[in-house]
């Protein structure tokens, strides 16, 4: 329940930092003003630049050197906290405001325990003793539901995940009862079940303890369903301002209308997706480009005789021109299966056959017949780019192997750029002149200069804001439609996946439990883990509620020791006794295949739930609009 009591107010507030010249400065935030009441929840919304950290480092008048806060002020119960001495801001931080960071492992000192970082804050702020302060860390750790707290406390950060890791920041974070808590991307490196608990999570305890809160992120999807208000930066400013409800209806600000259309993968630009599925229609008779039977990857642990089990005994084909979507959260051996196909690791057992060749040894990848063949798009755009090489050199690096003439070379080059929307004017820049989204644009020119057969996607878009996102996916459709390209598309942001795959294969600690068309695995899947998979989809709409009574509790347990039986079952909220033994896999239909022995009710209860059918609709409604 809201109050309608102003805790925290923001007027008119500019920061400005230094040009290289020395004497003439740049404005990143411009007379920005908003207001916060008391146990409200408010989204500041932006893309990369837009000023939203800065905005959230202003509020505490932590802007570093050499920015500074030209103008404005920033109240605090009726208290300027520009004007504050330090010893008080010194003592509101960390106690009265805080913040809650989007790398949390970065911020935990990995020499301490993680019961000491929480002791440390208790003692500094409420001047408890030890012991007390003891007993508060362990609840806080209750609290945010750490498994077996009292382990935990004497862990050191090295050995937590990574959602466990923010549930800790989390924990520090509400110590002291804060009154403002300050989400900065907190859940944007997390898997998409993990955010999803860990926001709910969030939220319960920040309202149970009377604090308002306000997210800083990029996701209008964690807006719709956490926020009760939304602002919106691009350039420094706030554009708009509203009720959540409102936004969602309808943004009033090109940007935001643009920006929304973006997350929805909708709009009438050539940058926005228009149709779900807009690539190569496939039919049966296509030939199958990549076979994929009972592979394997162990990695051995020094020292030990034990392994890590990164891809158990996992099965798929790949047509020519078709788009199969690896899912799956972090540590379930997507990456791993693609740095298998690619030769780049070699497989412990297991079969891979492309263009009727077998693949599985680093030498076969220098047959001059597949050369260039297989090619592979990275995850982080700025670290795939040698920053000492041009955009042309680096686009020409998969030529210079090939027997071609100079000319043929630069043609291939040119129409590559072309292909991906890049002017002549760039071809000479270097990576760190252009931005993000032009650089992973740099990334698929050099993919697909060499005219492969396959592309290996690991994770394209999940690095990119929300427009740059949605004109990626666009590109690769258009690509494939023209090319025939194949796609092997990794992926945890389930939104793009529905968008640009024609098949999908759904992994869990290393094993495909589930696969089929895109269509029949997002309108009726059968495995409960892919059914928690799809229900902690954030979508940007307000309209839809996100499903709450299907969710996956904990996380992925460590694939050294992988479980007996259903390796899903201490997570799976249909686990029966029979789940002790292993299932096999079931083709259910034509095209969609399960390993579960629950499919049945899985099938049931989705039915119950409909919740991407429902946003389309909505959309689709709201378009016409």
């Amino acid at each position: 329940m809201q109050e309608d009591k102003i805790l925290l107010s923001v007027d008119n507030v500019s920061v400005d930092f230094p040009n290289e010249d020395g004497r003439t400065r740049t404005t990143v935030l411009d007379h920005i003003s908003f207001s916060v009441k008391s146990k409200e929840i408010v989204a500041l919304v932006g893309e990369s630049g837009s000023g939203k950290t800065i905005l959230s480092r202003a509020i505490m008048n932590l802007i570093p050197a050499p920015g500074k806060i030209v103008s404005g002020s920033i109240f605090y119960h009726g208290e300027n906290l520009l004007e504050s001495e330090h010893k008080k801001l010194a003592n509101l931080r960390g106690k009265r405001i805080v913040t809650i960071v989007s790398n949390p492992k970065g911020e935990l000192d990995p020499l301490e325990t993680i019961g000491q970082q929480i002791i440390n804050v208790i003692v500094h702020h409420l001047g408890l003793s030890k012991n007390e302060a003891k007993l508060k860390a362990i609840r806080l750790l209750e609290d945010v539901k750490i498994p077996d707290p009292l382990r935990r406390f004497d862990a050191y950060p090295h050995e937590l995940s990574g959602g466990m890791a923010q549930r800790v920041i989390i924990a520090i974070a509400l110590a002291c009862d804060p009154e403002i808590v300050i989400s900065d991307d907190a859940t944007s490196g997390l898997d998409v079940t993990v955010q999803a608990q860990v926001l709910d999570l969030l939220k319960n305890l920040v309202l149970n303890k009377g604090s308002s809160l306000i997210f800083v992120t990029r996701d209008l999807g964690v807006a719709a369903h956490f926020a009760d208000r939304v602002a919106v930066l691009v350039g420094g400013k706030i554009v708009e301002d509203t009720d959540t409800v409102v936004f969602f209806d309808g943004p009033k600000h090109e940007y935001s209308n643009k920006l929304l259309s973006a997350s929805k993968f909708q709009g009438n630009s050539n940058s926005i997706v228009t149709k779900s599925h807009s690539g190569v229609q496939i039919d049966g008779n296509r030939e199958v480009l990549l076979k994929v039977k009972n592979l394997v990857k162990h990695f051995p642990i020094s020292g030990s005789n034990a392994v890590v089990q990164a891809v158990n005994d996992a099965s798929f084909n790949l047509l020519k021109g078709e788009t199969l979507a690896l899912v799956g959260e972090s540590g379930s051996g997507k990456t791993t299966i693609g740095r298998c196909l690619l030769g780049l690791e070699q497989m412990t057992a297991g079969n891979i056959s492309f263009l009727d060749k077998s693949l599985g040894k680093r030498q076969t990848f220098r047959d001059p017949d597949l050369m260039g063949k297989i090619q592979f798009v990275f995850q982080e755009p700025s670290e795939a780019l040698n920053p000492k090489m041009t955009l042309y050199d680096i686009v020409n690096e998969p030529l210079k192997n090939k027997q071609s003439n100079v000319m043929d070379t630069k043609q291939a080059v040119f129409q590559s750029f072309e292909r991906v929307g890049i002017s002549q004017q760039d071809f000479y820049k270097y990576p760190n002149e252009i931005s993000m989204g032009v650089q992973q644009r740099v990334g698929i020119a050099r993919a697909i200069v060499s005219s492969p057969e396959l592309i290996i996607l690991d994770e394209p878009t999940s690095a990119l804001d929300p427009t740059a996102r949605a004109e990626i996916i666009q590109l690769l459709i258009e690509i494939q439609k023209d090319l025939s390209t194949s796609y092997l598309f990794i992926s945890h942001d389930l939104s793009a996946v529905k968008y640009i795959s024609h098949k999908v294969a759904i992994l869990y600690l290393g094993k495909i439990i589930e696969q089929g068309d895109a269509e029949k695995i997002f309108a009726s899947p059968r495995h409960p883990y892919s059914l928690g998979l799809l229900s902690s989809v954030l979508l940007p709409t307000t309209r839809v509620k996100r499903p709450t009574s299907v969710s996956l509790d904990g996380e992925i347990p460590s694939p050294i020791n992988l479980p007996s039986g259903c390796s899903l079952k201490s997570r799976c909220p249909f686990a029966e006794d029979q789940c002790s033994n292993r299932p096999e896999m079931v083709h259910i239909s034509e095209n969609h295949s399960v390993s579960c022995f629950k499919y049945e009710t899985v099938a049931k209860e989705f039915s119950k739930i409909d919740y991407f059918e429902k946003f389309e609709i909505e959309s689709a409604n709201a378009a016409k609009l």
